[in-house]
């Protein structure tokens, strides 16, 4: 997992790689529940290439209390479904300009 904070507006980008299971999730909510109200965050799974089931319950209760605006990135549908059913509603697109 990297981190990299745009400028000029300090949104913060986080990108994900290789194997998302429960260790990383919980990293994750980690990293999320440092974040700042009103800030702006996006978790970019782009890089993933294994996403465990077992992510999900530890992602979704992360993503629904973080203070920051959350967006996903690089989702697959099956893995936005199952984010949606589990009560997270963020957006699917980033909410600034982010470099690919």
């Amino acid at each position: 997992m990297t981190t990299e904070r745009l400028a000029p507006t300090g949104d913060l980008l986080v990108h994900l790689n290789g194997r998302f299971g429960p260790t990383e999730a919980h990293e994750v909510g980690e990293l999320l529940g440092t974040a700042l109200n009103g800030s702006r965050l996006t978790l970019d799974f782009t890089g993933v290439r294994e996403f465990q089931d077992l992510a999900f319950g530890a992602l979704a209760e992360a993503v629904m209390h973080c203070p920051a605006t959350v967006a996903l990135r690089g989702l697959a549908m099956h893995q936005r479904r199952m984010l949606r059913y589990l009560g997270v509603e963020a957006p699917a697109q980033p909410p600034a300009e982010l470099p690919n």
